[in-house]
């Protein structure tokens, strides 16, 4: 009987490697642990306590505020904040005509319920609590923002259906620039504005005039004509716009004083419905409106303080 000694037995050399193998798999799970709480010990930063903290009236509800692209605001340049409102945002622009007034609902809310500032000053109209925005020009502004609902009372009363701020922004970089537009369309259209602007590390200067006249005396088919369908022509719906802006900033020591100035003249004719025999009525309408603002910022570390002092002068008048 024969018996064959261990010692003389030779694992093959495929084995040996997948002993080997095995060996260092088992060894790194069973490191992976203490290594990476040993990384992760060394790596640990702590970092202190942060508070946040915001004034109570800027606090909205998300999705409550909508800024204008300035991008947006640069396309639609020449045009009035109706015209901008429509394209760019999802309120209702309720608009009678080409140059004819246009109001803006929010939340389904008549137009009288929706607050117009410009450098937190309202615009609406004293007697009926509208804002015709088709006579209201982008050049007056550098920013718009559209708040919806009655999240901003704390700041201003009887908006409850939304609020639509026209803020002017200072120029401090040291550039100076001007620029004038001249434009024409259609039915006698023809506009022109020029901007200067000027800033310096502690002032900044902004001026804006334009203008704006139209026929607007288009043709189109008037189906309800005594003798049938005929083609006509648009008449008393010629409109002219004009104004003038002035922005003046000044930063001082830990403070902030701006002025403001706004000088608006839009003369337009009313036309009648295109439904009635007579369209020409000759009536006409004008408004004009003169607004200043003035206002003082004061930052005394964490503490903030404003003084805003503003007015305004409207004339409109029904010929």
């Amino acid at each position: 009987m024969f018996k064959r000694s261990s010692d003389y037995i030779s694992l093959s050399r495929a084995s040996r490697r997948i002993i080997t193998a095995s060996l260092v798999i088992i060894a790194i799970l069973l490191c992976t642990d203490a290594i990476a709480q040993y990384l992760f010990m060394d790596d640990t930063v702590k970092i202190q306590a942060v508070t946040v903290t915001a004034v109570a009236s800027g606090r909205h509800s998300p999705g409550t505020v909508v800024s204008v692209d300035t991008a947006l605001m640069a396309r639609h340049e020449g045009s009035d904040l109706a015209a901008l409102l429509h394209s760019s945002s999802l309120v209702s622009v309720k608009r009678y005509g080409n140059y004819g007034l246009a109001a803006v609902s929010i939340r389904g809310m008549s137009g009288s319920h929706t607050m117009v500032t410009w450098n937190g000053l309202p615009v609406n109209a004293s007697g009926n609590g509208y804002s015709d925005f088709a006579i209201i020009p982008l050049f007056v502004a550098t920013s718009v923002r559209v708040t919806s609902g009655g999240s901003d009372l704390d700041d201003l009363t009887g908006a409850i259906g939304g609020k639509v701020e026209l803020s002017s922004e200072p120029v401090y970089n040291g550039l100076t620039e001007a620029s004038l537009t001249l434009g024409t369309g259609s039915y006698g259209n023809y506009s022109s504005s020029a901007r200067i602007r000027s800033g310096t590390a502690n002032s900044s200067l902004r001026l804006n005039l334009w203008g704006e006249t139209t026929r607007n005396d288009f043709r189109y088919i008037n189906r309800n004509a005594p003798g049938g369908p005929a083609g006509e022509r648009r008449v008393n719906a010629a409109a002219a716009t004009g104004g003038v802006t002035t922005d003046l900033s000044f930063r001082l020591k830990g403070s902030l004083l701006s002025a403001h100035i706004w000088y608006n003249d839009a003369d337009r004719e009313l036309p009648g419905p295109v439904t009635t025999v007579q369209q020409d009525f000759g009536e006409r309408q004008r408004d004009q409106s003169l607004r200043s603002v003035i206002r003082y910022s004061l930052q005394p570390g964490r503490l903030s303080a404003e003084i805003m002092a503003g007015g305004s002068y409207d004339v409109n008048l029904y010929f």
